[in-house]
């Protein structure tokens, strides 16, 4: 994240109201002069043991240990990231929040106009929703059929898309929004003949607003008010830093601030929404077809119990046991499984036999009983074959468990199941925790493989972009050894490249622009073969091993400072203070890591085990585990990174691969501007 100035942060510290602020979660009695006492937000309690003091800024609960300043506070109680509580906090005190990076504050401003232009779309389709219009009449009987009230309705902020080509296109001129971020929200699609002329991608639908659990929209999914439709649902494409399904839940900002024990994960809008009217407020809809490891950490900051509810059919038990398989990796999160009869919907179950779906999460069975369930489809528990396959997939699950003592408790519950001494239990897991490893291990050297293969030009769309950084058409080339080749931009904003026709539904309905092509961006087609070498097959040649060779030791010596920045974390300020960052390390799994290990530092003192709570996907937690196990306490790693010599190396190394890279795309380069764009580059980067 970008840096904001430290004078910033002490004004919003001078500034904010502790006791006001803390007050809005917790009844506070005065026992003193700026002594506050409360029951604790954060655990259930009955005798008073959280205790701020606003002279200081600074809160503690002597119940369950959690302390620190009002930022703190605010990512505590919101279950959100520093730079959201930094944000919030300076609007609510009026300070403008002025980024040290220009690049930061470029992110800042398009993040600003994605919000609006998202919260004014949401603001149309309600106010069409409630007019006296055929499109509005059309909505309301679409909730009358489902049984949804209008205080319902409006809670949730539902809408419709008219049956108009161009009604948001308008509505967007009328409120003076650019176009260019309406096109990119996937609100707007480029005309096909006039690219100048947009027209509306929601057309006759009931619309869902997607909100991020601080509530903001950031996209929207469309349900057909005309059944003939070929397409049940449509929903946003996804936009990288702004709104990525895997990370975010539907309904989870309502949900958390009823403060439910528990969260209920369903399939659909409809079974949020239903349920919510209800009174159960605690049910959550995963927004794909699985419950994503993001999705299960976000749902951890808020409960410690997540009952999975899909349906219960074929597709819904697959997506019920992938998800538990990113479940049991959650530290501190319970996890049950529940199961209504066939072909019935949460919804249905509510409206028809509330008792039925009450009686189903009370009785919703543990992890390992599901699993075991499962595996025993067809299959007689009672024989040999039975015993050992419903075995084998309790023992793989619970390989998967970080944390020993959960395992521990797990595999007790397995042992008794099946009368398996836990000796025994105990070996199996052993040999399938290996088995986790070396496919882990062999997950690691196929990116690598890949990395080495696609070099440090023009990454597949997304991988290993930076979280909120510009993509194609959402911003200008990024420059320096880590960005995409200047002049390959993607296709304009202002309509889709040439070719670009009817846009392609995935499972989901959502669409995206195609990638650029090398025509398109100004460049001609990579040959075959280079340097009037004909085009071989078989082994590569020797200088391109010793290319290979060379990447290999790239990534070791990457590895290296990675397990040193671990060994010594006190010492990366020293890196950050220097101008060094996650982008002098190569794109992947590496860079997200230090990434990471760079933001925590930015925030002040941290540990090895932050870094491994930090980060999310199983990639980047399979690496952190694998160097904090490298940890060796007579290496003198603060040393080794405060003399700099690593990390100057590796920059040096990252800017002679992009040197290599802009030459050859100067050759590739067809078009006068493009050229010199690159000339200019490579003057730099030699400078």
């Amino acid at each position: 994240m970008g840096r904001f100035s430290d004078d910033t942060k002490e004004r919003i510290r001078e500034r904010i109201d502790m006791v006001a602020l803390v007050s809005e979660y917790v009844s506070l009695k005065p026992r003193g002069v700026d002594d506050f006492w409360g029951c604790c937000p954060f655990h259930e309690e009955k005798s008073p043991s959280f205790h701020i003091r606003p002279d200081r800024g600074l809160f503690k609960c002597f119940g369950c240990g959690k302390g620190g300043d009002v930022f703190r506070f605010v990512e505590e109680v919101e279950g959100i990231g520093f730079r959201d509580a930094l944000e919030r906090l300076a609007s609510r005190t009026g300070i403008e929040l002025k980024a040290a990076d220009p690049r930061e504050r470029a992110r800042r401003q398009r993040r600003a106009e994605l919000f609006r232009c998202s919260a004014l779309a949401a603001e149309f389709f309600s106010e069409v929703l409630w007019s006296q219009t055929p499109d509005g009449e059309r909505g309301r009987a679409a909730l009358v059929d489902r049984g949804i009230s209008e205080e319902t309705a409006r809670e949730f902020g539902m809408g419709v898309a008219p049956d108009s080509w161009d009604a948001l296109t308008g509505y967007a001129r009328q409120r003076k929004l650019p176009l260019e971020v309406m096109v990119e929200l996937g609100l707007l699609r480029p005309g096909r003949r006039d690219p100048n002329r947009p027209y509306d991608f929601f057309r006759n639908r009931l619309m869902f607003p997607i909100r991020n659990e601080q509530g903001k929209v950031v996209a929207f999914g469309g349900r057909r008010l005309n059944e003939e439709d070929e397409r049940k649902y449509i929903n946003s494409p996804e936009i990288p830093g702004f709104y990525e399904k895997r990370k975010l839940l539907y309904g989870f900002d309502r949900a958390r601030r009823a403060r439910p024990k528990r969260l209920v994960v369903v399939e659909g809008y409809m079974d949020v929404v239903i349920p919510h009217q209800a009174g159960h407020a605690e049910f959550v809809a995963a927004l794909g077809t699985a419950f994503t490891p993001e999705q299960a950490k976000l749902a951890s900051r808020a409960v410690e119990e997540v009952v999975l509810l899909f349906d219960a059919d074929e597709a819904g038990t697959k997506a019920m046991l992938k998800a538990l398989a990113n479940l049991v990796t959650i530290e501190g999160l319970g996890v049950r499984v529940a199961r209504l009869p066939e072909g019935m919907d949460p919804d249905e179950a509510v409206q028809r036999d509330p008792e039925l779906l009450e009686k189903a999460l009370d009785e919703a069975d543990d992890l390992v009983g599901f699993v075991i369930d499962q595996a025993l489809v067809g299959f007689d528990r009672a024989t040999p074959v039975g015993q050992e396959r419903a075995l084998k997939a309790a023992i793989k699950l619970l390989a998967r468990i970080p944390t020993p003592l959960r395992m521990f408790r797990e595999a007790v519950v397995v042992s008794k199941r099946f009368g398996v001494p836990e000796k025994v239990l105990r070996a199996e897991l052993a040999r399938e925790e290996a088995q986790v490893r070396q496919e882990a291990r062999r997950d690691q050297q196929r990116e690598q493989r890949s990395h080495q293969r696609s070099g440090s030009g023009r990454s597949r769309a997304g991988q290993g972009r930076p979280s909120g950084a510009p993509r194609g058409p959402q911003g200008p080339p990024q420059r320096g050894p880590m960005g995409p080749p200047p002049g390959f931009d993607g296709p304009p904003l202002d309509g889709p490249p040439p070719g670009w026709g009817e846009p392609e539904f995935n499972e989901f309905g959502e669409y995206g622009p195609p990638p650029a092509s090398y025509g398109e961006a100004g460049f001609e087609p990579p040959p075959a073969s280079y340097e009037g070498e004909p085009a071989r097959s078989g082994p590569a040649p020797m200088g391109r091993s010793r290319r290979m060779l060379g990447g290999q030791r790239s990534l070791e010596r990457e590895e290296y400072l990675l397990e040193a920045m671990l060994g010594a974390p006190d010492a990366v300020a020293q890196l950050v203070e220097q101008g060094y960052g996650p982008g002098d390390f190569s794109e992947g799994t590496t860079q997200r890591l230090a990434g990471a290990i760079f933001h925590l530092a930015q925030r002040g003192a941290f540990t090895a085990r932050d870094v491994m709570q930090s980060v999310e996907a199983d990639d980047e937690r399979a690496l952190c585990a694998r160097l904090l196990g490298r940890l060796d306490e007579d290496k003198h790693y603060s040393r080794e990174l405060c003399d700099l010599d690593g990390m100057a190396s590796l920059r040096r190394q990252r800017i002679a691969q992009r040197k290599r890279e802009v030459t050859r795309l100067i050759g590739m380069a067809r078009d006068k501007e493009t050229k010199n764009r690159l000339l200019a580059e490579l003057k730099e980067l030699h400078a």
